[in-house]
């Protein structure tokens, strides 16, 4: 199971916004973890906004700030594969995907809708690091379904 430290890893301080938001954040995780049936490991979770310019500063909303989204590793696209194949079961827990081909190596996982409200959606106007990896199609009457 995924534990909360590993969502606030440098243990900055939180807002009870963000405390509530991570709460509900770990809740969906597990799920999603108990579904998948193996240990995954969390590279990214809650952000200051240093860590948020640093990382990803054309973002600057991003959903990580808030304790609403966490990376997972994926260094062989395996899991990116399952998402893909279990998107309905992702959707009905409440997950939304940055588009694969702008996140190589990792699975980004938010528990709030995009603005677009695509399940999985364009995280940014810079190109896409690899368009080799996915198509881009899913089933996007997906987008309207909620936990």
């Amino acid at each position: 199971m995924i534990t909360r430290d590993e969502l606030n890893p440098n243990g900055y301080a939180e807002t009870q916004e963000q405390t509530a938001n991570l709460n509900f954040l770990l809740n969906r995780l597990n799920k999603f973890e108990l579904l998948y049936k193996a240990v995954v490991t969390v590279t990214s979770g809650l952000r200051s906004q240093a860590d948020q310019a640093r990382i990803n500063p054309s973002a600057p909303k991003s959903k990580h700030l808030l304790g609403l989204a966490a990376d997972i590793a994926d260094h062989d696209g395996a899991l990116r594969q399952w998402v893909l194949d279990h998107l309905d079961d992702l959707a009905r827990i409440g997950f939304w995907f940055e588009d694969f081909r702008w996140t190589i190596g990792w699975v980004h996982f938010q528990a709030a809708p995009p603005k677009s409200g695509h399940r999985i959606f364009v995280p940014s106007s810079a190109p896409a690091t690899d368009s080799s990896v996915w198509d881009g199609n899913y089933d996007h009457a997906l987008d309207g379904v909620t936990a």
